[in-house]
């Protein structure tokens, strides 16, 4: 298991690549890097914002969070959960990313429910809802009409078959 750092600045190569043990030491290692870029986020700007994935590495992250070792440090007040992809599904569905990070992290975190972003990847018209997404992201992040929004972390989680 792998756990990459910030970018050196060239954009070509993570500054830091540590080689986990096993899941719980992934866990344990993503966690104290969530707190420590989310207190750093929060005292710069007030926030700190991150783009959720679904899957089983995203998984061991959120279930490491909820721990009282991490649950009770984070300033879960200026958290704010946006997600980097989800499926056409309800919320509820079992295949639905946000419900496993509802059910494994925000349900058991002090989060306030208007820091929590989800995509409604239920609609019908999933035109209609990456529209809708986009302007939430437009209305948070308040980027430029040719800029993208800039999330403090965007999570990946890498699947068996290299997805």
């Amino acid at each position: 298991m792998r756990l990459s750092n910030a970018m050196d600045g060239t954009g070509d190569h993570p500054k830091e690549i540590v080689v986990c043990r096993d899941r719980d030491d992934l866990g344990q290692r993503a966690s104290a890097a969530f707190f420590r870029l989310a207190t750093e986020a929060i005292l710069l700007r007030g926030r700190f914002s991150i783009a959720l994935a679904g899957g089983a590495t995203p998984r061991t992250l959120y279930c490491s969070l909820v721990s009282p070792t991490w649950s009770e440090k984070v300033p879960w007040q200026g958290v704010h959960l946006f997600w980097g992809d989800e499926r056409p599904v309800p919320q509820d569905h079992l295949d639905s990313n946000y419900r496993m990070a509802y059910e494994t992290l925000i349900s058991r975190v002090p989060i306030p429910p208007e820091n929590v972003h989800r995509m409604p990847g239920e609609r019908a018209d999933l035109r209609a809802a990456v529209a809708e997404y986009e302007e939430t992201l437009r209305a948070f992040f308040q980027p430029s009409r040719e800029e993208w929004p800039s999330f403090d972390l965007i999570l990946l989680g890498i699947g068996s078959d290299g997805h």
